[in-house]
């Protein structure tokens, strides 16, 4: 530890709440705040300056402002279990740093920022991000948890916020380490009238997937919304979800049509476990004779993977 942390006093109630932090003139680089320390209070380290903070793995709360017009070169959240980041607690604080995945709550007007390599991985216990919580400049990527999308999540209006400014981001979403889909988020969602808008943002109305499905006449775009309400089933009643298993398993063989989109469309039927390998030996058949070579070698990897004996099939 540097010798730099004499110059820092800090003022800590019974309680655990960091109340005061105060330091001597001259540049502070190393701090360490003490790790008796369970909240971080109002104001507690406004205007605060150093190059590396570190916190304490007994943190929770960090509260509002408390953080205010701060300058910090990296906020170092290692060993950290922090779970809520209040309404302004970094209002104008200039600073860096990676969110611990234990983090359920980021308030408003944070403008934290997370980036690395212009992407983002939010925490994969966060429940709610306001749209002023964290900065996404240059971002062009943005990776969540599949427990994140849900409409009290706020997620939706926080990209709705900062894409403006942005154009476009990648929202990938994530089970158990895997990636289940993705989607372009962009200004042009807002107001296109395709019929594939339902997989932009709005499709997280879950209802508008079931609307589709009965409306549209293309088996193509309806296996399609069969598989993300599968993959993805929030809220999806059980009459609904019998229907969409029903119509996957006699019309799965109209994903093959030749085109870039059909691994993106089957990978996302594998996902939800309704390919099984002699589902999936059908589907090269019919890729072979389209002369898919993509799509072909995706199926044999994928039947490989399931443990089926891919040197059998006639290619």
């Amino acid at each position: 530890m540097s010798n730099d942390t004499i110059f820092v006093r800090f003022t800590v109630s019974k309680e655990g709440v960091l109340k005061k932090c105060d330091r001597d003139l001259g540049w502070v680089r190393f701090v360490a705040v003490p790790e008796s320390v369970v909240r971080i209070g109002q104001y507690a380290m406004r205007n605060f300056g150093c190059i590396t903070l570190v916190m304490p793995s007994t943190l929770k709360v960090i509260e509002r402002y408390a953080f205010k017009d701060a300058f910090i070169n990296n906020v170092d959240f290692k060993d950290c279990k922090l779970e809520r980041i209040e309404d302004g607690a970094f209002e104008r604080c200039v600073t860096k740093t990676e969110l611990p995945d234990t983090v359920e709550y980021i308030g408003s007007e944070c403008d934290l920022r997370i980036a690395k390599e212009n992407k983002i991985k939010l925490p994969k216990a966060l429940k709610y991000i306001s749209t002023t919580s964290i900065n996404l400049d240059d971002v062009y990527e943005v990776e969540v948890q599949e427990g994140m999308i849900r409409l009290d999540s706020n997620l939706v209006f926080w990209l709705d916020f900062q894409i403006p400014y942005k154009d476009w981001v990648v929202l990938r979403v994530f089970r158990d380490g895997k990636e289940l889909y993705r989607f372009v988020h962009n200004e042009r969602w807002r107001v296109d009238t395709n019929e594939y808008n339902y997989m932009g943002p709005q499709g997280i109305i879950y209802d508008h997937y079931d609307l589709h499905f009965d409306d549209t006449s293309s088996m193509h775009c309806k296996a399609l919304m069969a598989a993300y309400r599968l993959v993805w089933p929030t809220d999806l009643p059980e009459e609904i979800e019998k229907k969409y298993r029903t119509y996957v398993k006699h019309n799965f063989s109209g994903l093959i049509q030749g085109k870039e989109e059909d691994i993106e469309s089957i990978r996302l039927f594998c996902n939800a476990g309704l390919l099984t390998p002699f589902r999936l030996k059908q589907l090269l058949e019919n890729a072979s004779k389209k002369n898919n070579t993509e799509l072909v070698a995706y199926l044999v990897e994928e039947i490989r993977k399931s443990g089926s004996k891919s040197k059998s099939l006639k290619l």
